[in-house]
């Protein structure tokens, strides 16, 4: 199983989001490339952070035709008492790390947010449980849309789901930032 702990440590990682980028950034200058939900789609892509809903499994088989080939999988929704860890292909099970249920309850309470996107989430996991040397890029809050789906949503009208408080993701990434526990381009 994959160790994300021994893999990322000291490493300059880039953490892409899925917002719409002006300019891609040169990968070159990072030794591991993080990429989330459904940017597996894009290269290049070291380490996957999959949080994604069985619908957006099934969209990612569609849109391919095939389940993407990575190991270094890390799952860290934890949502309803840890029984979302459990709902991805089964292809994804044997390499994925699952995040402690506990810790992830933990980390909503401290922060007030009970459905927090997989931005914030990787960005806290990254920056408090892993020593690495962290860069954020294409997360911009959802004033674009995902680049992969490009979806507004039927209830909201905006592109972020409902479910989520984006003033509250903003609200703590850009704390973190000003603080210095990453890089924000």
């Amino acid at each position: 199983m994959f160790d994300p702990f021994t893999y990322l440590k000291n490493k300059k990682c880039l953490l892409i989001g899925n917002a719409v980028l002006d300019k891609e950034p040169n990968y070159s200058d990072y030794e591991v490339i993080i990429r989330m939900n459904l940017g597996i789609i894009t290269k290049p892509c070291d380490v996957w952070i999959d949080n994604l809903v069985n619908q957006a499994h099934s969209f990612l088989l569609d849109k391919l035709g095939y389940y993407p080939e990575i190991k270094n999988i890390i799952r860290l929704n934890a949502e309803k008492n840890g029984k979302r860890m459990e709902r991805m292909p089964s292809v994804y099970k044997p390499y994925a790390w699952l995040w402690n249920k506990e810790e992830y309850q933990s980390m909503c309470n401290q922060l007030k947010y009970q459905r927090p996107t997989t931005g914030l989430v990787s960005i806290y996991w990254l920056t408090n449980f892993v020593e690495c040397d962290l860069t954020v890029t294409g997360y911009d809050f959802f004033k674009t849309p995902n680049r992969y789906t490009m979806e507004t949503h039927a209830v909201s009208g905006t592109y972020v789901y409902p479910s989520h408080d984006i003033n509250k993701d903003k609200y703590w990434i850009m704390k973190w930032a000003d603080q210095g526990l990453f890089k924000l381009i």
